[in-house]
């Protein structure tokens, strides 16, 4: 065979297997994706949980919790990557009233990548304004997210409060 022939041939074939190893590492990357968002759960509160923090008791790493409209009653506390959100913040409430100190939302130290939205949270008091908040992250977060949400008469604290313990 002549060089030119030879020479167009490794280049076709070449051209062939950069061809079929993008394709592979495109469909790797897709599929990857893909099942990393297969595995997330969607857990509904009242319809799969009483309430959200048996949700957040159930719920596995990057989980979502999807709040119905109605006012809970209660206090929770984050401890791993989720996303709490509520269906429309005007009418899923978390309601502090008769609660005692503490805040409505607690997020544990060293918990990251925490989405909270569409949620109004109210009426949680304390008595320091750097312990209790509507939402309170302590220590070592990071990837705290808090969007369309209205937080508003918590007493004796914030809206929304964090602390990082050094």
């Amino acid at each position: 065979m002549r060089p030119s022939v030879l020479n167009s041939m490794n280049e076709k074939a070449g051209n062939r297997i950069m061809r079929l190893s993008f394709s592979l590492l495109l469909s790797v990357f897709f599929l990857s994706g893909f099942v990393a968002d297969v595995s997330a759960a969607i857990i509904n509160v009242p319809g799969d949980q009483p309430t959200i923090q048996a949700a957040i008791n159930v719920a596995n790493p990057g989980d979502v919790i999807m709040v119905a409209a109605g006012t809970y009653n209660e206090k929770v506390t984050i401890n791993k990557t989720l996303t709490l959100q509520g269906v429309d913040k005007t009418t899923c409430i978390m309601d502090g009233t008769a609660l005692g100190n503490g805040s409505g939302i607690s997020i544990s130290s060293g918990t990251i990548n925490v989405h909270i939205s569409n949620l109004t949270i109210r009426n949680y008091s304390g008595s320091n304004p750097n312990s209790y908040a509507g939402i309170y992250a302590v220590g070592e977060n990071d990837g705290i997210v808090v969007e369309h949400c209205i937080i508003h008469d918590n007493v004796g604290g914030e809206a929304v409060s964090t602390l990082t313990a050094r």
